[in-house]
């Protein structure tokens, strides 16, 4: 692990050296967030992960694996278009990946997005629901046995980050009061991440609620926990794209419609991202 990570503080060193790059705001797409965001970024340098990360590619639908650098609205990002996922095999470490590049970008802030199943009754297919908190129900933690290397890396003495909250307020203060400018109608509520890949049973899902999550999904978490260590500013987006209430009435899921619902709920999403980015240029 400590040689692979010393194989990323090249690549990111590298990378610098070639682009001139200076990122400061580090974004994650997940399903169906890509094609949104992918006008709003200028002056791009794009780089698929395989060559980042040696060969190490998504393969979850809409996922495309590849980091942009460049600007929006004159704000210095670094996209990364797609994850890992701990269903496809890999350790809650390497589904970390881009966290970790991205601080060794130089990275101070972190936007996650991701595809989820409300739990809430009271969310609609399309909305956006911000991050208040999460339930980590993955069974994994990417801080278990963190390489050494980084730890050192990075000047960190202990991995018991404090995760009592893990969303930064004042963000989602933002992103709330820009939503309600842009007649964008958000919920601030509780994920919860699993493992995946199969969906959850309908107890599964009415369990969820009485734990208090409002919405459910396969990605997310174990990112978080590493953005907090590395002592990275944290906000995170739901796009919610099923009903996943576990109610008498739940229907099938559709991967067709779920596709669908991300798309809309992503576009939703780029139009706060934009502002935001609006906001942080701002000297």
């Amino acid at each position: 692990m400590n040689t692979a990570f010393e194989s990323l503080v090249k690549t990111a060193s590298d990378l610098q050296a070639l682009t001139k790059a200076r990122p400061r705001l580090a974004i994650a797409l997940g399903t169906g967030q890509s094609h949104a965001l992918d006008s709003l970024v200028e002056h791009t340098h794009r780089v698929s992960y395989q060559e980042l990360y040696a060969g190490a590619a998504p393969q979850a639908l809409s996922h495309r694996g590849e980091l942009t650098l460049g600007t929006i609205n004159g704000c210095s990002v670094a996209v990364f278009s797609g994850r890992l996922h701990l269903y496809e095999g890999h350790s809650a470490l390497a589904i970390c990946q881009n966290v970790i590049f991205a601080k060794l970008l130089g990275c101070n802030e972190f936007l996650f997005t991701n595809a989820a199943g409300a739990l809430n009754q009271a969310y609609t297919p399309g909305d956006v629901m911000i991050l208040s908190d999460h339930l980590n129900l993955t069974g994994e933690n990417p801080l278990i046995a963190a390489p050494a290397a980084m730890a050192e890396h990075f000047r960190i003495e202990h991995p018991f980050v404090d995760m009592s909250q893990p969303y930064d307020s004042l963000t989602s203060d933002f992103f709330n009061s820009h939503a309600s400018e842009l007649s964008i109608t958000t919920h601030n509520g509780v994920y919860a991440g699993l493992k995946g890949p199969s969906l959850e049973t309908s107890a599964e899902r009415r369990m969820l609620a009485t734990l208090g999550a409002d919405a459910v999904g396969m990605s997310t978490v174990n990112e978080v926990i590493m953005s907090r260590y590395l002592g990275l500013t944290t906000t995170a987006f739901c796009a919610i794209t099923n009903m996943a209430t576990g109610g008498p009435d739940q229907q099938e899921d559709s991967i067709e419609q779920i596709l669908e619902y991300a798309d809309e709920a992503g576009a939703k999403i780029a139009q706060l991202i934009e502002g935001f980015c609006a906001k942080r240029a701002k000297p």
